[in-house]
């Protein structure tokens, strides 16, 4: 055996192949539909609580039980995607999604809608992973970042659609929750029937290239050893960080503080809703910026760098106009695709068994983040509030709050300059491969 050594990973090759970009398709297709299962609820609450005779609490906890399922799936979804594969891991996750909405769109009280949003939670959490794994295995490894954001970019629609185009069907269409609900079910179906049909793992693209596999490892070794890696928790932590003031101020409380600060209750849904436009861009930019570059770490901080003056100019204006508030959120939301380029960077600091795993810890994380960060928040507001149940909130309300968020991008920038190691955009424990 004679010829150059050198170490890769799967989509090292420099094409992209068109069977590929039609795969990913498919998948960014599921991770959009998970995104839409995500938020539906909050386009048909009225209906919703009518037909299951809900009140605010029990809504509360059948909206929660879907985060609840995902977030526990997040580190065995990665080891199941790495065992399983994409194929089989795809047909059965959209085909649990698919189920767990007619169930929800038939459901006649709380407890069989609880079931019904526990199990979509359950089959939802596949459809990051299971998407990152076919941008690694079919695309280039140098634009890993780009493909990851782009990824991103197309789940974001998800929300879209499940709010005004929804809301509008609704209206026009004299359609009920449950028909809506029901007719996604049936898309959830033709997904799995796609990913059947036409998902698959890369074949290698050299037939002389032979890849010499590691001896197989203990499942319970290989998680204590990513669990081990420091580099790759410093990376979740900083995508968690950067990530929050997406999760508290574009999901919960971004409008609250807009209209404190004086905007109508329009402007500030308008402007709130522009940090999503910023962070649907920001993911495939900052990613191909990265790729491009061929450096991850300088993009990391110079994105923590914006979203600190970001989230600090947030509390610096105590009053302005659309322009001004929608530039800040628009900022916002570009520097939180950082956590994109999170994404890209703790594959490469991980073994190639360990990559789908790794995604995992990093989108697990974040979970976290978001669910503890908002309410952290929230109590920050109700430290200055007289009437501790009043939802009429002023600019001094947020005082401690709008504080808090920027000290975590301050974290995030100091994690990445002082706890990250640069990648180079090269995996960092590469498979040998040779040449014959």
């Amino acid at each position: 055996m004679s010829g150059a050594v050198s170490t890769g990973a799967p989509g090292g090759s420099d094409r992209i192949r068109l069977v590929g970009v039609f795969i990913w398709t498919i998948a960014a297709g599921f991770f959009l539909y998970e995104f839409f299962l995500r938020t539906v609820l909050s386009s048909v609450e009225t209906p919703v609580m009518k037909s299951l005779g809900l009140n605010a609490e029990t809504f509360s906890i059948l909206g929660s039980c879907y985060y609840l399922t995902y977030g526990l799936m997040q580190i065995p979804v990665g080891i199941i995607v790495d065992r399983l594969g994409v194929k089989l891991t795809m047909v059965i996750s959209t085909a649990i999604c698919a189920g767990s909405a007619i169930l929800f769109a038939v459901s006649q009280g709380f407890w069989m809608g609880l079931s019904a949003r526990m199990l979509m939670g359950f089959g939802s959490s596949f459809a990051f992973i299971t998407l990152l794994v076919i941008v690694r295995e079919w695309f280039p490894r140098k634009y890993f970042g780009f493909f990851a954001g782009l990824s991103q970019f197309v789940g974001t629609l998800g929300p879209i659609f499940a709010g005004g185009p929804l809301v509008a069907l609704l209206d026009d269409a004299n359609m009920t929750w449950r028909t809506i609900i029901a007719v996604s079910g049936l898309l959830g179906f033709g997904l799995t029937l796609l990913s059947l049909l036409f998902v698959r793992g890369k074949k290698p693209d050299n037939p002389h290239e032979i890849q010499f596999l590691l001896p197989k490892t203990p499942l319970k070794e290989q998680v204590l050893t990513l669990l081990s890696n420091r580099q790759a928790w410093c990376v979740a932590l900083y995508s968690a960080l950067i990530y929050t003031s997406i999760a508290t101020l574009g999901a919960m409380w971004g409008e609250n503080v807009l209209e404190a600060k004086g905007l109508s209750d329009e402007l500030a849904g308008d402007a709130a809703s522009v940090l999503w436009i910023g962070y649907a861009i920001g993911c495939p930019v900052s990613g191909l910026i990265s790729d491009c570059l061929k450096r991850r770490k300088i993009v990391l901080i110079g994105l923590a760098i914006v979203a600190l003056l970001a989230t600090a100019s947030l509390q610096f204006f105590q009053s302005g106009g659309f322009l001004l508030f929608g530039t800040i959120f628009f900022m916002i939301g570009f520097a939180g695709g950082a956590q994109n380029v999170g994404f890209a960077m703790i594959v490469e600091k991980v073994s190639e068994r360990l990559s789908a795993t790794s995604m995992g810890l990093n989108n697990g994380l974040m979970l976290l983040f978001d669910t503890v960060n908002p309410i952290v928040f929230g109590f920050l507001v109700t430290l200055t509030l007289q009437n501790k149940s009043s939802t009429n909130f002023d600019a001094e309300n947020f005082r401690y709050a709008l504080t808090y968020i920027p000290i975590l991008c301050l974290i995030a920038l100091l994690v990445s300059i002082f706890c990250l190691k640069e990648t180079y955009c090269k995996p960092q424990h590469g498979v040998v491969m040779a040449k014959i």
